[in-house]
C-alpha cells in the first residue's frame, strides 16, 4: 500500500506528539532522506507539537510529501487555536521562555530543518511550518556560495551542500558538460555525481574527476577521484589524507564507484585538482580559492 500524500495527526495529548513524530520520520525516510535528515526533522515536529500541547492545549500536525526542482521533501505544519505567540521575532531568540523551560524548543527546532516560518499573533492561534529536503537546502546562512573556478583544460566549482559544501574539479573535453551534471544535482553523493559525469561523457571521451562533499549534518567527508586528478585533506598542516584512485572516467565503461569517508574538523582544509583546474575549501568558512599554476 503505498504512503499517502498527506496525512494529519492530532495533538492532544503526549502519546499523539510521539506519533506526530514517528509518522514524520517514517515519511522523511519513505521520501528518501538520510536517516540523520529523517530524525533532524522528526526532532523539529517534536519541538513545536510539544509546544503546541503545553501552551495551547493541543492541536494538529500535517504532514506533506512535497518536491522542488525534482528534489524529494517533506513539509509538516503544526497548528494551534491557542493565544497566540505575542512576539514571534522574542519567541525564537535562544534562551526566550514563556513556561519555564531552557527556551531552546523553536530556535532549535529551526536549526535543525531547511526551512522554517511561524505565523503567530496574540490570540489568533500558531502555526509553525517545518520544511526537510532530501541532501539539505539552501540555508538562509549557507557555508559557502557558489564559485566556479575555469581553466584551459577543467573546471573547479564550490556550492551548498547539505548545509556544507560540495567541491568538485574535473578535466578534460567534457569538463564543462560533466561539471553542469553535477551542479545539476548538487545535492547528491559524490559516487552519484560521478555517474553523471559519466552519463554527460560523448563516446571516446574520458575524464579525471575530483570531488568532495562535506556533510554540516554529521561532520563527515565523502570524496573520490578518478584519473589524474588530486584530492587532499590537510589537517594541522599534514596533507597526508588522501582518497584512494581510481581509473579515469571513459565512455563506454561503467567504473566501481567508491567514496571514501571520514570524519573532518572545522579547521580542515580540502584541496582538489584535476587539469589546471585547482580548488581549495576552508572547512570551517566554505572560502573558495584559486591556488597558482607550478609553473605560474
Amino acid at each position: 500500500m503505498s504512503e499517502p500524500h498527506a496525512a494529519r495527526v492530532r495533538i492532544a495529548s503526549e502519546s499523539d506528539v510521539a506519533e506526530a513524530v514517528r509518522q514524520s520520520a517514517r515519511l522523511g525516510e519513505r521520501r528518501g532522506l538520510a536517516s540523520v535528515e529523517a530524525r533532524q526533522l522528526a526532532t523539529a515536529v517534536s519541538e513545536a507539537a510539544t509546544n503546541a500541547l503545553k501552551y495551547a492545549g493541543g492541536g494538529e500536525a500535517v504532514l506533506e510529501a512535497v518536491e522542488r526542482q525534482g528534489r524529494p521533501g517533506v513539509m509538516v505544519v503544526v497548528r494551534d487555536t491557542g493565544p497566540g505567540i505575542p512576539d514571534p521575532r522574542r519567541a525564537l531568540r535562544e534562551g526566550h521562555s514563556t513556561g519555564g523551560s531552557l527556551g531552546l524548543g523553536l530556535p532549535g527546532a529551526r536549526r535543525l530543518v531547511d526551512e522554517f516560518a511561524l505565523d503567530s499573533s496574540d490570540g489568533a492561534g500558531t502555526a509553525v511550518t517545518l520544511v526537510k529536503w532530501r541532501g539539505g537546502g539552501d540555508s538562509a546562512s549557507p557555508i559557502a556560495d557558489w564559485q566556479v573556478v575555469e581553466g584551459e583544460r577543467g573546471e573547479a566549482f564550490l556550492q551548498p551542500f547539505r548545509n556544507g559544501v560540495l567541491l568538485g574539479a574535473i578535466a578534460g573535453p567534457g569538463s564543462s558538460e560533466a561539471a553542469a551534471a553535477c551542479r545539476a544535482q548538487a545535492w547528491r553523493a559524490p559516487t552519484v555525481l560521478a555517474a553523471a559525469c559519466l552519463a554527460a561523457l560523448a563516446p571516446g571521451e574520458r575524464l579525471d574527476v575530483a570531488l568532495a562533499s562535506l556533510s554540516a549534518l554529521d561532520s563527515r567527508l565523502a570524496w573520490l577521484r578518478a584519473g589524474a586528478s588530486e584530492a587532499e585533506l590537510v589537517r594541522d598542516g599534514d596533507p597526508r589524507r588522501r582518497p584512494p584512485p581510481l581509473p579515469a572516467l571513459s565512455a563506454g565503461r561503467t567504473p566501481l564507484l567508491r567514496a571514501a569517508e571520514l570524519p573532518v574538523h572545522r579547521d580542515d582544509v580540502l584541496t582538489l585538482a584535476a587539469g589546471d583546474a585547482t580548488v581549495e575549501a576552508h572547512v570551517g568558512r566554505g572560502a573558495l580559492e584559486r591556488r597558482p599554476r607550478p609553473d605560474g
